[in-house]
């Protein structure tokens, strides 16, 4: 089995979940940011309030996913950069391809049908 990265596969794949979207989306405006800022941004966006308004421990949940799940995925597929040590992740060349490709996915999606997670 090859470890190339396919594209098409691995594309539809990571812009399958919302939290992945949108940290692209993040990191397209700032370049890098810190894991926690990633999930502040998350928690704000998912719940639709300001941060304050969010609880500590929904906050830490969405770091946590962010941490086991989402990061390493996109980290294998080389569309983020990811130094864990310093808890920074940062938009390559590549991930600049991904942001793209979700600017024309989001635009399609035109009926407001989302599977985003809104408490």
């Amino acid at each position: 089995m090859s470890n190339d990265f396919d594209t098409v596969t691995s594309r539809s794949e990571l812009h399958a979940h919302p939290y992945r979207r949108r940290l692209l989306i993040c990191l397209d405006r700032h370049i890098t940011l810190s894991v926690a800022d990633i999930a502040d941004e998350l928690a704000v966006w998912a719940r639709a309030c300001p941060l304050s308004e969010i609880p500590a421990e929904d906050v830490k949940d969405i770091y946590m996913e962010l941490y086991h799940t989402h990061l390493p995925k996109l980290k294998r597929a080389n569309v983020i950069v990811y130094d864990q040590e310093r808890d920074l992740v940062s938009l390559p060349g590549y991930g600049a391809d991904a942001v793209a490709d979700l600017r024309i996915v989001d635009e399609q999606d035109t009926d407001g049908s989302d599977d985003t997670v809104r408490s």
